[in-house]
């Protein structure tokens, strides 16, 4: 039995004065409607018995839990000349519900409005006719990104961002294009876009608003709005970027159109993150490995709000309802912010609504940071390096911070935000914060007067030279953004107790420079490190079915990756050499691991064609997944037996003739080996060829 029996609402603005009652008499609903505007506009009416039980039991899931209780003693918001809503809900038993406020609206008002729409057609057309589509087009956007994304490990910035809204079939198209003119674009329907389009509605229909008017002068404006009318009428409006936060009913809209998809759009989800929101506390998380979804384009799961490619790690929290959207997900474990396993600087998505986080790590004596390329150059740089000599240098440490490599920040801990005897205040941006809440303040080094420099090191041996620093761990694109935007620091002193060199703001913005250069073409790169330690897209594992070898690329992965990944290995056994099984890559440092199996040259006939096709279905299984970075170690010397005057010309051909086949997608590989002579014969090889 229903317990509806009445309800009745109240909105006030500058521009309008609405009043609505529904009461139920019998098994039909009756309906009056008044609306003040330019003109008075009123209705009323008998809603058939069928159509009235259907509403109530629709209006009957339309969550108020939110809704803010209203106390007109205490608020006496009725009593001012001002915006303010307000709902009065009678139950069958005479108990009286109030809700109400100042704006903003509560965040699903749009679906009451939609319910109320359906059932009362002559309030839609008291506002107009329906939109049956809005676009939305933000253009220029590299020029107006945050600096924190331009100088951050961010690959391509975004050109030009699109959003449509199509009531018909419920669709949200979302597409973009970065500056490598590569065009990204997601297609799906959400179930609240026809409420969204009348939130649009009646926010647009207020033509006599000024702001409004505003958005009608057509300039080369950054931002474009069209509404497209069920009768054809087209609306088109125009503004810059500052004004949008300032157009009447904006951050609602921000704010719903957010709620739908919009944590998968770089730039507008920083945009739509910087307005006031009000933040939820969560103690509880869920950590997903998402389960691969083939749509078009691209390949994405849609979670709530949150837009995730697969191989993405997730946050989101736990609880409401979400666990049942988890089905497709590979595996699903609960933690508190304290116990994840994984730092949040490591996932690829933040927390829901949240901006990301760069936590630091505290050093500890056992860290092991790979930077043996880097210090191999430092200690050949003479006193007075050749301009060669140093760009060799700052190409070590951009391919380092592409592939997420760390320096360590000697720092001493703050408790407050407060003066010490040589430093200034500490600004907030100056400010490194660890996974486990703690504060740290940089270490500065005076050079000279008025002068500092911060400093870092590249290994726990030339930290410890000090003996009496804390360091933390932290993100080499990181540190040197840091550098570069901290007034009175002039650059970075690397491994200043040992054989020191000093990064000048200048180097700094010309590696940033570099790395937007390079980034819009295919690359190979030579790396001599561990490739256990590169963060990447993915990485290329020569299968072992045999624990016993314990220096392989393979023993090290299963120690990283866990009991996880101990299935796939009863795939792998119908493995042929020159085939790729994929897996996704658990606790290793990327995102996928692409499994093959390498043959022994001296055993098989045709070894040379299976390591040929081994790497270039790796690299085409990464088009396929649409990754950018691969990591590929240089297999076939050593127990393979491969020679190496035929086997370093191969790998490189390979790779040479696959990035000119498919020369209109972007990928960059980095071979490496922490064999030195290895290294060193592929070094010596690609010199050559350049």
């Amino acid at each position: 039995m229903s317990m509806f029996q009445k309800l009745a609402i109240r909105v006030n603005t500058l521009h309008e004065k609405l009043s609505i009652e529904l009461q139920l008499k019998g098994q039909e609903l009756y309906y009056s409607f008044s609306r003040l505007a330019d003109t008075y506009t009123y209705h009323n009416g008998i809603i058939d018995a069928k159509a009235s039980q259907e509403w109530i039991e629709k209006f009957s899931l339309l969550s108020l839990v939110d809704w803010p209780r209203y106390v007109n003693e205490a608020n006496n918001i009725a009593g001012e000349e001002t915006n303010y809503w307000q709902v009065s809900y009678t139950l069958t038993d005479e108990t009286v519900l109030e809700y109400g406020g100042a704006y903003p609206l509560p965040n699903n008002w749009p679906k009451l409005q939609e319910l109320l729409a359906n059932l009362i057609p002559a309030m839609v057309e008291s506002y107009g006719e329906q939109i049956e589509r809005i676009d939305f087009k933000l253009k220029n956007v590299d020029q107006i990104m945050p600096v924190s994304l331009i100088t951050s490990q961010q690959v391509y910035l975004i050109k030009e961002e699109t959003l449509s809204l199509v009531r018909m079939g419920r669709k949200i198209i979302y597409e973009k294009i970065d500056e490598a003119n590569q065009r990204t674009y997601y297609e799906f329907e959400r179930e609240g876009v026809a409420y969204l389009l009348d939130g649009f509605q009646s926010i647009f229909s207020r033509h006599d608003d000024e702001d409004i008017q505003e958005g009608k002068k057509q300039h080369d404006s950054d931002v474009y709005l069209k509404i497209v009318r069920r009768n054809g009428q087209i609306e088109e409006f125009f503004w810059d970027i500052h004004q949008m936060s300032f157009t009447p009913g904006w951050k609602e809209i921000v704010d719903a159109i957010y709620e739908l998809m919009l944590q998968g759009s770089t730039f507008l989800g920083h945009i739509f993150n910087s307005l006031p929101y009000r933040h939820v506390n969560i103690d509880s998380y869920i950590l997903a490995w998402v389960e691969i979804e083939e749509t078009k384009e691209q390949t994405y799961f849609l979670l709530e709000n949150i837009l995730a490619h697969p191989g993405d790690y997730l946050i989101v929290p736990a609880g409401n309802k979400l666990e049942e959207k988890l089905a497709r997900v590979l595996a699903i474990e609960y933690y508190t912010k304290d116990t994840l396993p994984i730092p949040l600087v490591r996932l690829r998505r933040a927390l829901r609504k949240a901006e990301d986080l760069r936590y630091a790590r505290e050093w500890l004596p056992e860290t092991n940071l790979d930077h043996r390329r880097i210090e191999m150059i430092l200690a050949k740089l003479p006193l007075e390096p050749s301009i060669d000599e140093v760009i060799q240098l700052t190409e070590a440490i951009r391919l380092k911070m592409i592939l997420g490599g760390e320096l360590i920040i000697p720092v001493r801990q703050l408790e407050k935000m407060k003066v010490h005897e040589e430093y200034h205040t500490t600004p907030k941006e100056e400010v490194l914060t660890t996974d486990d809440g703690k504060t740290w303040e940089p270490f500065r080094l005076f050079v000279e007067k008025d002068k500092e420099t911060f400093v870092c090191f590249t290994s726990s041996d030339e930290f410890m030279k000090d003996g009496q620093a804390r360091g933390v761990i932290y993100p080499i694109a990181s540190i040197l953004e840091l550098a570069l935007k901290t007034p009175n620091i002039q650059g970075l002193l690397i491994n200043p107790w040992g054989k020191p060199f000093f990064l000048s703001k200048e180097l700094i913005k010309l590696i940033f420079i570099r790395n937007q250069d390079t980034m819009k073409k295919s690359q190979l790169y030579l790396e001599y490190a561990d490739v256990i330690h590169l963060q990447s897209d993915c990485i290329i594992n020569n299968v072992k079915f045999s624990t016993a070898e314990k220096d392989t690329i393979d023993y090290a992965l299963r120690q990283l990756c866990g009991p996880a990944i101990l299935p796939y290995y009863d795939q792998f056994v119908d493995l042929d050499p020159g085939e790729i099984m994929v897996s996704p890559g658990f606790g290793s440092n990327a995102k996928y691991i692409f499994h093959t199996v390498i043959p022994d040259y001296r055993l098989v006939a045709n070894a040379e064609e299976c390591i040929v096709d081994s790497y270039w279905e790796a690299l085409d299984q990464a088009r396929k997944f649409n990754l950018k970075l691969m990591v590929l170690p240089i297999f076939g010397f050593g127990s393979a037996g491969f020679p190496r005057e035929k086997l370093i010309p191969l790998i490189i051909e390979t790779i040479a003739d696959w990035m000119s086949e498919n020369r209109e997608y972007i990928l960059h590989v980095v071979l490496s080996t922490d064999n030195y002579e290895v290294y060193q014969a592929f070094h010596q090889y690609l010199e050559a060829e350049d």
